[in-house]
């Protein structure tokens, strides 16, 4: 009794739905996660079968497959609420079994990722536009590392240097400019990275792949991470 009533409370207070059927798929457990996600009631659903919570019942064949095939999932499943409206799942099932190793039901723990997923998109989404704003610019752009290593060149940048972005990469940006230039250019480095200024521009020659000398004029400024780290 004890026993069961500490998995009882567990079941009860875990933030994530759990739901548990019979050799049928009938639904014979249906927690408090389950019932603010879904919208029905445990007494609604108790007995039903267990597709009315799934987008359709191929959604749900592809779980039963699973679990009766291999004995668990892990995977994103689309889901239906009691008011029609559909969500993404992260599920873990696995099947229950009783003392002589028979499939007598099914138990899942799933959670709606669907706010997790609307993010992923619109980070990604994001970083297209981002993309395409960088790569269609009209003047070099180049992300460097602390150390002066390529991290991301844009096409007009290889296009001026006449190296493509793969060779760009392996190198420094100071292999490119003349040694004197270089050096004058590493003590405002040094003054961007310890916080004494935020930005500078100068004139810089560099040497392309070609050989031939090529006169820009480069404004650099410093990125930080979440920490305000550079």
């Amino acid at each position: 009794q004890q026993a069961q009533k500490y998995a009882r409370s567990i079941i009860d207070s875990s933030l994530d739905m759990i739901v548990a059927t019979d050799i049928d798929y009938n639904i014979n457990e249906f927690n408090t996660a389950a019932e603010s996600t879904f919208g029905y009631s445990k007494e609604e659903v108790l007995g039903k079968n267990l597709s009315i919570l799934f987008s359709d019942e191929h959604e749900m064949d592809k779980v039963i497959d699973r679990i009766t095939g291999q004995g668990s999932l892990a995977n994103e499943i689309i889901n239906r609420k009691k008011d029609g409206t559909f969500f993404i799942s992260f599920l873990s099932a696995s099947v229950l079994k009783n003392e002589r190793g028979e499939i007598v039901g099914a138990m899942g723990v799933s959670r709606d990722i669907t706010a997790i997923k609307k993010a992923e998109e619109e980070l990604r989404l994001s970083e297209e536009r981002h993309r395409a704003i960088y790569d269609q610019a009209y003047i070099g752009i180049a992300r460097i590392a602390k150390m002066g290593r390529f991290l991301l060149v844009n096409e007009r940048l290889c296009d001026m240097l006449d190296y493509s972005s793969e060779e760009l990469y392996k190198k420094t940006f100071y292999e490119l400019g003349l040694p004197e230039e270089v050096e004058e250019g590493l003590v405002d480095w040094d003054q961007l990275l310890s916080g004494k200024i935020k930005n500078f521009s100068r004139e810089q020659t560099y040497v392309r792949k070609d050989g031939e000398l090529l006169s820009a004029n480069v404004t650099v400024s410093l990125v930080r991470d979440s920490n305000d780290n550079p």
